[in-house]
């Protein structure tokens, strides 16, 4: 029993089988699913599924790069440069606080002197 459709447009001219499906012609069958065959080519390559080994090196080499431990070293270091202060550095700055904190101290002495021989000479 054979049936033949001519209403579809991509089965146009295909015979089909009732009983026997391995009976149809292997390049009417690839003509069938052309349209779909092709989409899921562009899928592929427009979703970039499968690279080229050209590709892949180039990824490989960008990759290395980043990885790169001198590189990578100097960024850290910057990093730390610009976020945190070294050891020299905050002495340097705790001993220009204790130097601060000795002349408030010098000068609250004076002016609590001066007010006490101002009181003194003004009381006795």
């Amino acid at each position: 029993m054979v049936g033949y459709i001519y209403n579809l447009p991509t089965l146009k001219g295909t015979y089909i089988f009732f009983r026997n499906y391995g009976k149809i012609k292997a390049m009417d069958k690839i003509i069938d699913y052309a349209p779909l065959i092709l989409a899921v080519t562009m899928f592929f390559i427009n979703y970039k599924v499968f690279t080229t080994p050209a590709d892949l090196e180039k990824k490989h080499r960008e990759i290395k790069e980043e990885i790169n431990p001198e590189k990578r070293h100097r960024e850290i270091l910057e990093d730390v440069d610009r976020k945190y202060a070294t050891k020299s550095v905050v002495s340097e700055l705790q001993t220009q606080i204790h130097n601060m904190a000795d002349k408030v101290d010098k000068i609250y002495n004076i002016l609590i002197d001066r007010q006490w021989n101002t009181v003194k000479n003004d009381y006795f």
